[in-house]
């Protein structure tokens, strides 16, 4: 017999046509139950009667392809639609992250309200979740000894920065270097090599706006929480070094070294040793970032940097170094800190999920325990109905006489958890500091005064997209 032959040849010979037709049918079942849970997913906010959302969504990436793409960040993409919302009137509207409904909220009560609310939500933002007590523990050791800790160590490095930067051609790898160290040194950790390549990295995880983060946030029980394995070597080898020698320092280590002194369970010691370190890694991004957007506003907006020149130089006559007192005294340097806050908040979203079914009757909202709730902090420090020509540097908003015309939880660049407490303390002091320094030797100015800032859409927060074109000239 030929193989050649048509009767060979046919695939059907080989096949047995009852699995054929089971093959064929299972795969028909499985492809029409994917669209119908597509369609089921996408009907949400029709079965909720939200009317107010964003374009119709498309499978598998919802309303975010652009976001996760990086032609846009999520923060970026929120505050278009916070601002869509806002002008047609509603109080919240929906948009999809994948399958995943999420509601993007608009009124400022509602916003607030669920901000605040411990009970009914959780942050999805952080990677662990406080009780009251353990952040209250937290809170202390960022206290009044790690903040003068802070300053004296700035104190000893500075020295170094401002020759550095006087010659460096890349001044933001250099602003970012020395905060780095100065973090570092200030937490209780001896700077070298190894380290600053460890905090780099974990800068770089914490700050990512990739595929990865997105299909985490959507789906919580993926998420590999990030446990500072590395950084707690680190920690360890210092409180096994004091212990040795009998040393003690006035950092957030030593605090954290007297908390253990408290005979803490286990659990406790570890999620609040994460908790510190979390707080460690955004201290550094946070601050680069506004020194950053802080420089490229002075450099663009000469007149203000002139009269910070002059209140830092009447400042310096008194030949007394800055202090956790005499800082505040800084009166123009604060509201520059300030508006810059406002204008390139820190933490410029952020996320919730209810822990159960929630229902507000008040604004008429409805909301499962999957769903994702938003906040556009961004969007809210650049509405014009909190804040006169939102899109200007005006640092004039956060003097005495005017702060208090600012509506009432319109400005919250740290959030409103207890860890807004320490950004107001620790990163708001290092960024005043870093100016400070600056400013004390350098004008700066721009390279290229037709460089606008853009934003780096590979990031989670506010940050540059390239180096910004600042060079630094000497006060003579």
């Amino acid at each position: 017999m030929s193989y050649c032959s048509p009767a060979s040849s046919s695939f059907l010979n080989y096949i047995d046509e009852s699995q054929l037709f089971s093959a064929i049918g299972g795969i028909t079942f499985i492809t029409l139950t994917i669209f119908w849970y597509i369609l089921r997913s996408y009907t949400f906010f029709d079965k909720h009667h939200i009317t107010a959302r964003a374009v119709r969504p498309k499978a598998p990436f919802g309303n975010i392809k652009e976001v996760i793409n990086q032609n846009t960040s999520l923060y970026i993409y929120l505050w278009k639609y916070y601002n869509k919302f806002k002008r047609q009137g509603n109080k919240f509207g929906g948009f999809f992250l994948f399958l995943k409904p999420g509601i993007l909220l608009v009124h400022p009560a509602l916003t607030y309200k669920i901000l605040t609310d411990k009970k009914l939500f959780e942050d999805v933002s952080r990677k662990n979740q406080l009780e009251l007590e353990d952040s209250k523990k937290i809170s202390k050791m960022f206290d009044k000894h790690a903040l003068e800790n802070l300053i004296l160590k700035f104190e000893n490095l500075k020295s170094q920065f401002i020759q550095n930067i006087g010659s460096d051609n890349d001044p933001s790898w250099c602003i970012y270097n020395f905060l780095v160290e100065t973090s570092c040194t200030a937490f209780g950790f001896k700077f070298e090599k190894n380290l600053k390549s460890i905090v780099d990295r974990m800068v770089e995880e914490k700050t990512s706006s990739n595929l990865s983060h997105y299909f985490h946030l959507v789906y919580p029980y993926f998420v590999r929480k990030q446990t500072y394995k590395e950084l707690k070597i680190y920690v360890q080898a210092v409180i096994d070094s004091r212990k040795k020698n009998d040393t003690r320092e006035y950092d957030v280590i030593q605090n954290y070294i007297d908390f253990l002194n408290e005979d803490v369970p286990p659990d406790a010691e570890k999620l609040i040793i994460e908790e510190i370190l979390d707080i460690f890694i955004d201290n550094i991004h946070q601050t680069y970032s506004a020194v950053s957007f802080c420089l490229y506003e002075l450099a663009s907006n000469c007149e203000i940097q002139l009269d910070l020149i002059g209140e830092i130089r009447r400042f310096n006559k008194a030949n007394i170094p800055i202090n956790l007192s005499n800082s505040h005294q800084l009166i123009y340097l604060e509201a520059i800190v300030k508006e810059t806050l406002r204008k390139y908040p820190p933490i410029p979203l952020v996320t919730k999920r209810p822990k159960r079914d929630y229902i507000n009757a008040e604004f008429d909202l409805k909301l499962p325990k999957s769903c994702l709730v938003f906040t556009s902090i961004f969007g809210i420090h650049h509405d014009p109905s909190s804040y006169l020509d939102p899109e200007s540097f005006d640092p004039d908003r956060f003097f005495e006489d005017n702060v208090k015309f600012l509506k009432p939880n319109t400005y919250i660049p740290f959030g409103v958890d207890y860890r807004k407490n320490i950004g107001f303390s620790m990163t708001l002091l290092h960024i005043k500091l870093c100016i400070f320094t600056i400013l004390s030797s350098f004008k700066v100015s721009l390279t290229d005064e037709r460089k606008t800032v853009k934003f780096d859409t590979k990031k989670l927060t506010t940050f540059p997209k390239e180096p910004l074109p600042l060079k630094f000239e000497e006060i003579k």
